[in-house]
């Protein structure tokens, strides 16, 4: 038994990360759900990766389980034991993630039924929960999950539902992504765009200021005198899309600003990069110093 003893859970999961895959018995369902029980009362789980490849193993025969394992976790991270912070030292996910957890979950035969069941627990999340433990839920999540085909399946059925009781969690969600979403998925974007419309103004305003907020997530990286490469893409690709999507006629009008609006930031993040180049030119000049100095 585990019971929450940090060096037997590494032991434990020791063994099965240093295991041939050919050497893995299968455990029973209640053994393995006794050693998630165990490995929820640990605050923080060892950062070697030991448990990710035990938890990718149990993932492959028992998804579900270990689906509501991180999310139990996620919930004790963000709740804490009472008032409305998080509890710290809780840590819900090690530091280098869980991403052998969400790639076994993802071949898994139930992974649509299991998107579907991590979209609904949050959407309660967010309907139950007071706002700080929402914020983290997402971000708990944000560090296990990523976008993929099957999420955006699960989405369009909202959609086509128009569950504009989702919109909160929708938002959260799409305030997190790359910043190239945007543009990379434009044509879920734009239908995205068009059901927050549907649920009402207000609706459509935070899912814009959340779309926008993902577009300044990415790292600005860039030499002196050279354009941002992001801002160039989001500035281009957002000025074609915008005007394709002017050419469909009036009903496209407001996904159209939306897209206006992403090259109008890019371009004022282009210029802001321009003036900083050129004021920092013309303080080297000012102290004589060259520009290789």
């Amino acid at each position: 038994e585990i019971a929450g003893d940090k060096d037997v859970a590494d032991a434990v999961a020791e063994l099965w990360a240093y295991r041939p895959a050919e050497q893995h018995y299968r455990l029973s369902v209640d053994d393995a759900q006794r050693i998630l029980n165990g490995l929820l009362e640990l605050r923080k789980l060892n950062g070697r990766g030991d448990i990710d490849e035990m938890l990718s193993v149990f993932a492959k025969w028992y998804p579900l389980e270990v689906l509501d394992f991180v999310l139990e976790r996620a919930r004790r991270e963000t709740q804490g034991s009472g008032g409305d912070e998080p509890v710290a030292r809780y840590e819900a996910v090690p530091y280098h993630g869980f991403h052998g957890v969400w790639s076994a979950l993802q071949a898994a035969a139930e992974y649509p039924q299991i998107v579907r069941r991590m979209l609904q627990a949050l959407a309660d999340e967010n309907r139950t929960a007071p706002v700080p433990w929402r914020r983290t839920t997402m971000d708990v999540v944000q560090r296990i999950m990523t976008w993929d085909q099957e999420m955006e399946r699960a989405l369009r059925e909202w959609m086509q539902d128009d569950r504009c009781s989702e919109m909160v969690l929708v938002e959260s969600l799409f305030s997190e992504m790359p910043s190239a979403f945007v543009i990379q998925h434009r044509n879920f974007v734009i239908d995205l765009l068009g059901w927050a419309a549907r649920c009402g103004e207000d609706a459509r305003q935070k899912l814009e200021r959340a779309l926008h907020q993902s577009t300044h997530r990415t790292i600005r990286e860039r030499s002196v005198g050279q354009p941002n490469a992001m801002d160039v893409f989001l500035r281009d690709e957002g000025r074609a899309i915008a005007e394709e999507l002017r050419q469909r006629g009036v009903n496209f009008d407001g996904v159209a600003a939306f897209y206006e609006e992403v090259v109008l930031n890019a371009e004022r993040s282009l210029a802001g990069e321009k003036h900083r180049d050129e004021h920092e030119r013309d303080l080297r000049g000012q102290l004589g110093w060259d520009d290789d100095d």
